[in-house]
């Protein structure tokens, strides 16, 4: 690896940090600490990059070169900083939809059990 490709680790080690870390902003932010929902939310992350990477390889091969023959040169720079840029921009639109959506579902989740407690407790 030369130092280009070390600083498109560095880049995608970033992306997935701070993705990680405006999660738990919003965890804490509402007094949700569960340690399962970290846990997941890193998980999906982590899928979120290999299926972006997975995407622009297959979209690479079997539709530029497969349909269009267009090949483009791996070696040079330009072709690496398009592919890294595509992926990191898929990479940060999936991360983003998938804070926004687990936040949603989580809030609903725990809004639920408070709910019922408080039903539970006024019934008695």
């Amino acid at each position: 690896m030369d130092i280009v490709g070390a600083f498109f680790l560095f880049l995608f080690l970033l992306v997935l940090t701070v993705s990680n870390i405006l999660f738990l902003k919003s965890l804490n932010k509402n007094e949700i600490t569960h340690f399962k929902y970290k846990l997941i939310f890193f998980v999906m992350c982590l899928v979120s990059l290999f299926a972006t990477v997975l995407t622009y390889y297959f979209f690479n091969k079997y539709i530029l070169f497969g349909l269009f023959k267009i090949q483009m040169i791996n070696s040079s720079y330009n072709a690496r900083f398009t592919a890294v840029s595509s992926i990191g921009i898929l990479n940060i639109i999936g991360n983003f939809l998938i804070l926004k959506f687990y936040l949603k579902k989580i809030y609903l989740k725990e809004k639920n059990i408070k709910t019922k407690e408080i039903e539970l407790i006024g019934t008695e």
